[in-house]
């Protein structure tokens, strides 16, 4: 078995693969505004914003959280075709919920935000389907074949993404070329040979690829999963719930919605950071806790979060010194206008560095009910400031984005405590 890289490795590559695959997001968001008239462009990447950060809520709600209880089943208790099962159990639910809103959203806001809804809901589906094989591989530490498929994933996206925007077409098209170039990539790349890589690494895998609904393992794996599922769900409807808020409450709701967009996608590189040194680290405290190590367990966290400082001071000044800049270059010389915002917004991004490592912390620890908790709280906070806090000098994106700062200074101090709940009430102290 080829040797796993370290946990410094294994960031940097799931860092290369979260800026190839996600960074089309921000991409599409670039396409949109460059390649279409100056008002469709912004009604369309309103309505582009919106699809995926709603598809996102509900499929991460459903599907990642098997993802991550299967990259942190570090005894492997359970097998891929469990997880596969679960996984496609619910992809059933997701798809519900989506055509319930996109039902919603039809009558006020019109076929065209629904039909875009659907393509994202599309997109987030095919990713999930990717997804299948990367959980396993990032328990033991091989994130490099991940990135492996993330990369192609990515490449094929763009080219669609810039076929659908070279053609005039709007976030509907772009959004279901996006989706057609995953499931190529599943089908000619993850189906066969990183299934095979799988079998060989993981050795937990069967030696076909087969779902298998074993009842009461299925339950089990189910009501595991289920506190994870809200607590995901919630963190990725949370920061959204002021663009939702802007889209409900405005007349002219799907552009206020881009431009919120629009000055959140900074956050995106600082967040791709996040996130890969996050996945990275979830074996690695995953086995800590489990072994009952708690100061291997913290002094790691600690670690994650120190790295947290520089990340958000980076992310401050360059929207202070680099924003106005940085908005002409990807969205046109009339997103200049917005750089003030921008400048908020990265104070915002500073806060949320520490909010969001706070969760992978956490999440090793499968209390996953004390999350849930936390969750609900932030998002309630986040609520309040979107529609009751309305001081008169703030306009409304100003508003939304102060919203969103609540959510993360509320995130942090509810994740924080139940970090110290769950490691003052373990049964096990061993410090070695």
């Amino acid at each position: 078995m080829t040797a796993a890289p370290t946990l410094k490795a294994n960031a940097a590559w799931c860092m290369l693969g979260n800026f190839v695959t996600r960074g089309n997001i921000f991409f599409g968001l670039m396409i949109l505004k460059h390649f279409l008239s100056p008002g469709e462009g912004d009604i369309e990447a309103g309505r582009y914003t919106v699809a995926w950060a709603t598809a996102s809520a509900v499929f991460a709600a459903l599907a990642q959280p098997v993802t991550t209880l299967h990259t942190i089943d570090t005894q492997q208790r359970y097998t891929i075709a469990d997880y596969l099962g679960l996984r496609m159990a619910l992809w059933a639910p997701a798809w519900c919920i989506i055509l319930v809103v996109a039902a919603i959203m039809a009558p006020s806001k019109g076929m065209a935000m629904a039909g875009v809804l659907v393509a994202g809901a599309g997109v987030k589906w095919s990713e999930s389907l990717n997804e299948t094989f990367y959980g396993g591989l990032q328990q033991i530490h091989r994130n490099d074949l991940v990135t492996h498929s993330q990369i192609l994933r990515g490449v094929g996206s763009l080219l669609a993404m810039l076929t659908a925007g070279l053609l005039g077409q709007g976030a509907a098209v772009m959004l279901t070329a996006m989706t057609l170039a995953n499931l190529a990539v599943f089908v000619f790349h993850d189906r066969t040979r990183l299934w095979r890589l799988h079998h060989t690494e993981a050795r937990s895998a069967p030696p076909a690829l087969t779902p298998r609904f074993h009842r009461n393992t299925f339950r089990e794996v189910f009501l595991t999963s289920l506190p994870l599922m809200g607590v995901v769900g919630l963190a990725m409807a949370n920061p959204n719930i002021p663009r939702y808020v802007l889209l409900a409450e405005s007349p002219d709701g799907e552009t206020l919605a881009g431009v919120f967009g629009m000055v959140v996608f900074f956050i995106f590189a600082m967040a791709q950071i996040i996130d890969a040194m996050g996945r990275a680290a979830s074996p690695y405290l995953a086995e800590a806790w489990l072994a009952g190590e708690r100061r291997r367990y913290l002094l790691l966290g600690a670690k994650l979060l120190a790295w947290m400082i520089p990340l958000g001071a980076a992310g401050i000044l360059g929207g202070r010194y680099l924003g106005e800049w940085a908005l002409g270059i990807a969205f046109g010389s009339d997103a200049r206008q917005h750089a003030d915002l921008l400048g908020l917004t990265m104070w915002v991004g500073g806060i949320y560095c520490f909010a969001s490592m706070l969760g992978y912390i956490a999440t090793p620890m499968h209390r996953f009910k004390s999350l849930l908790l936390a969750t609900v709280l932030s998002g309630g906070v986040s609520l309040w400031v979107s529609l009751a806090w309305i001081p008169g000098h703030l306009q409304r994106l100003e508003q939304a984005l102060f919203a969103a700062g609540a959510y993360c200074i509320a995130a942090i101090v509810c994740l924080s405590g139940a970090i110290a709940f769950g490691v003052l009430t373990s049964p096990s102290r061993k410090n070695s």
